[in-house]
Formats: C-alpha cells, sequence, structure tokens
C-alpha cells in the first residue's frame, strides 16, 4: 500500500519509536510496522476499513483483533498475518496445537479450513481441541498443511 510519508519531527516523541520495555505484542508489532513505513493510524484504518480509534485500540492491545481484521491490516502493510498475530508463539505440544498453528500461519479460519478440506467446522474445532483424532484422510490433508508452514517458516 501506498502511504504518504509522515516527517518524523512531526510525530509526538512517544510515537517514533516503541518503547523498547514494552512487550511484543501483536498491537506492538502492528503500531511499529506502521511507524516503519511512515503511515499515520489515520490512514492505516482507512486502508483497513477500521476507524481509527478502533486501530489504536489494537495497537495499544486494549483489544484484541480477529483473523478477518488482522488480514486486512497484513495485507495494508505488506507482513505476514503469521509475524503480527505473532503465531510463531503458539505452542506445539499436541496435534491439536499443531494444527490450530498451522490454520492460523495460514491466516485461516476455521470455516475456511474446513471448506478447504472438505470437512465440518466442528471437526476442525474438535481436532484444535484434541477432542478427537482426524481420520487417516485427513491426517494426510493435515500433515500437507503442517509440512507448507514448516516450509514457509524455514525459508
Amino acid at each position: 500500500m501506498d502511504f504518504q510519508v509522515v516527517r518524523k519531527e512531526a510525530l509526538p516523541s512517544t510515537f517514533r519509536t516503541m518503547n523498547s520495555d514494552r512487550p511484543d505484542t501483536v498491537g506492538a508489532r502492528i503500531r511499529s510496522t506502521r511507524l516503519e513505513l511512515g503511515a499515520t493510524i489515520r490512514q492505516l484504518a482507512e486502508q483497513c476499513s477500521l476507524t481509527p480509534e478502533g486501530l489504536s485500540m489494537i495497537e495499544r492491545d486494549v483489544t484484541g483483533v480477529g483473523l478477518p481484521v488482522l488480514r486486512r491490516i497484513s495485507a495494508a502493510l505488506g507482513k505476514p498475518v503469521s509475524y503480527l498475530g505473532k503465531f510463531e508463539m503458539l505452542p506445539v505440544e499436541t496435534l491439536g496445537q499443531k494444527i490450530k498453528k498451522a490454520r492460523l500461519y495460514r491466516g485461516l479460519s476455521k470455516t475456511e479450513l474446513a471448506r478447504e478440506m472438505n470437512v465440518d467446522v466442528k471437526s476442525i474445532h474438535n481436532w484444535e481441541s484434541d477432542k478427537r483424532l482426524p481420520s487417516n484422510n485427513n491426517v494426510i490433508l493435515l500433515l500437507m498443511e503442517l509440512l507448507t508452514v514448516l516450509d514457509d517458516c524455514l525459508s
């Protein structure tokens, strides 16, 4: 996306750089990326069909951000949804956690993954919560998903 560059001296000092002791959060990643591009909060909000107040709340971690909004922000900032969403930090101890991480890393909702795999959303939910194991056919599809994510992580 093309953003009009804002002169840094025009920004209050608190917005020039991220506070170094601020935790690495989804909001912090969005804000720092926006500032690196020289975009104002109003410009990014407009690109993402958000209000500036709503985007500000996301950047300050006052409110969470859903996957559809995160995808719009990701597209506007030119950063992977996996980076902005901090999905690399998700646990991978169980098969369900690995499935969820792979899904989110690709920026897919449960509905979208279910549609892609030709299963119902409840199946995805049950797999991710480790309530049920996928059938043999679905295990092969899920392994392909996990390998795609692993490839993305390593490249």
